[in-house]
């Protein structure tokens, strides 16, 4: 049995990573994803906020042409949705995680499992 590494990320790098790795195990073995990781976190360049949230339809095409990449285009949009979204929050309140904690502490629930909660993210 594989255990799945949850941990609580201290960096909006991190935050995006956890999120890309949950985007890519949907629907395939977490074995596979996790010996391919390091190569899909180098193809993403280790979940630069900045680089990611600007990303054109080339960075898309050189990520799905790396080394060990899942090439599933639709997963690789949604984690550069992610990006940009984060990068949108980032704005706002400096780091996702100080919005994570803002949505925390004003509804004394967690976000993460309180998906109504999310709807404060801002429309890009």
């Amino acid at each position: 049995m594989t255990l799945v590494k949850i941990y609580k990320p201290t960096t909006d790098a991190a935050f995006l990573n956890q999120i890309a790795f949950i985007i890519f195990v949907a629907g395939f073995r977490y074995s596979v994803v996790d010996k391919k990781w390091p190569n899909i976190k180098k193809a993403f360049s280790n979940f630069s906020i900045t680089k990611l949230a600007k990303a054109t339809d080339k960075d898309v095409d050189c990520i799905l042409a790396a080394k060990d990449m899942i090439k599933n285009r639709g997963k690789i949009a949604a984690i550069l949705e992610n990006a940009r979204i984060i990068a949108a929050l980032k704005k706002e309140h400096g780091t996702v995680l100080k919005w994570v904690d803002s949505l925390k502490k004003a509804h004394n629930k967690d976000p993460l499992f309180n998906p109504s909660l999310g709807r404060s993210v801002p429309a890009l």
